[in-house]
């Protein structure tokens, strides 16, 4: 789908894009004509100024593409067309820093601005790319820009057209801090180039899934008594999510038992992975973190020699068989590690729990249970 803006051109594509409309109102009884013969004059048609600022509206992406990202393209690989920005649709909402939330419960609609350089009567293959705050996790849609339903695009238009992009599954893959991507697809060769256009960073909401950890192995880590809230949860860079807990459930909580791990890169001995706010019912809060080499460690920690890890390992729940081989093309076992975070002292009852991500890493909450009574870490 796509709407043409019937506008004279007022640019041109290898110009910085920025859209400058100058309009004069005056009142012509003000300024006769020239000569003798002014009466015979045509007055100025009036400028229905409600109009131009529709058009300029249809005209106006909500987040413009850099001039540089347009016109960074190499000679040899020309756009025929000019990204001048685009529009994001889903809930509306927004973070504390202004960046747009989006959920993966719903597709999101990107409406693209085009600007074609001449006529364009082919498409253009290009990609919307969701990437987490760290790169190395990126998901990827094929599409294509420029006449889909006309003959052609003509020099000097604006033209909005719509994507629907499906987000089903990129919380499974992270969440928090990510950037929407939008690029030129490469050409097929030995030597792919990827020509991205414009980048917006946005949020993505967390995802809550039902635990997969044996009851036995949540067991024989944390013993008897305890209560498993079967939340399984990924916290990228500033994700975070908060458990309010049942009435029932607050007395006499001692602490938590975390079962996790992170992947994606390493994490240094004893950097805080995961910060942990703890509300009680007055109000109050206390933090308390969940530490690598001593709460949690990387899941793939046998890919590689013991001695090439940054830190230590965990006290290890559950274990299971890896999908490749390590560095030494072995199977390996990725683990899944536990953690006993007591309740900060001078807390009342317990009311809220609040995940936060501390790093660009992925890290995964497998599962949470509440552990009461006497509780030794």
């Amino acid at each position: 789908m796509f709407i043409r803006l019937q506008i004279r051109p007022l640019y041109r594509a290898s110009a910085a894009i920025t859209l400058l409309l100058l309009v004069h109102l005056c009142d012509a009884s003000l300024y006769p004509a020239f000569g003798d013969e002014r009466g015979n004059a045509t007055p100025a048609a009036a400028v229905d100024a409600n109009e131009i600022t529709g058009r300029l509206a249809a005209l106006t992406p909500k987040y413009p593409a850099p001039p540089a990202g347009i016109l960074s393209l190499r000679d040899e690989y020309p756009l025929p067309l000019a990204l001048l920005g685009v529009d994001l649709a889903q809930d509306g909402l927004a973070d504390a820093a202004g960046l747009p939330v989006l959920t993966g419960r719903r597709p999101l609609t990107v409406t693209a601005y085009w600007t074609p350089r001449a006529t364009v009567r082919r498409t253009v293959d290009i990609e919307i790319r969701l990437t987490s705050a760290n790169p190395l996790i990126s998901r990827s849609q094929k599409l294509v820009a420029g006449p889909t339903d006309a003959p052609e695009w003509s020099a000097g238009s604006v033209y909005r057209q719509q994507y629907t992009i499906d987000l089903d599954k990129i919380p499974q893959a992270f969440s928090g801090k990510g950037a929407l991507i939008i690029a030129v697809s490469p050409r097929p060769g030995p030597n792919p180039q990827y020509f991205p256009l414009q980048s917006i960073p946005f949020s993505l909401e967390t995802r809550i899934t039902k635990s997969s950890v044996a009851p036995e192995a949540l067991r024989a880590a944390f013993g008897e008594g305890f209560h498993d809230l079967g939340m399984d949860f990924i916290l990228g860079s500033d994700a975070s999510h908060t458990v309010m807990l049942e009435p029932a459930l607050r007395d006499r909580l001692a602490a938590l038992g975390v079962v996790s791990a992170f992947g994606y890169g390493g994490i240094s001995q004893g950097t805080p992975v995961c910060n942990i706010v703890f509300t009680d019912e007055n109000g109050q809060t206390a933090q308390a973190a969940v530490v690598c080499g001593v709460d949690t460690a990387r899941a793939d920690y046998d890919f590689a020699s013991p001695e090439k890890a940054n830190h230590k390992k965990a006290p290890i729940v559950e274990s299971g068989e890896a999908v490749d081989f390590n560095t030494e093309g072995r199977a390996f076992r990725r683990h899944k590690y536990g953690a006993t975070i007591p309740v900060p002292k001078g807390l009342g009852r317990v009311v809220s729990l609040q995940f936060r991500g501390m790093t660009d890493r992925i890290y995964e909450v497998y599962d949470v249970v509440l552990l009461y009574g006497e509780v030794v870490k």
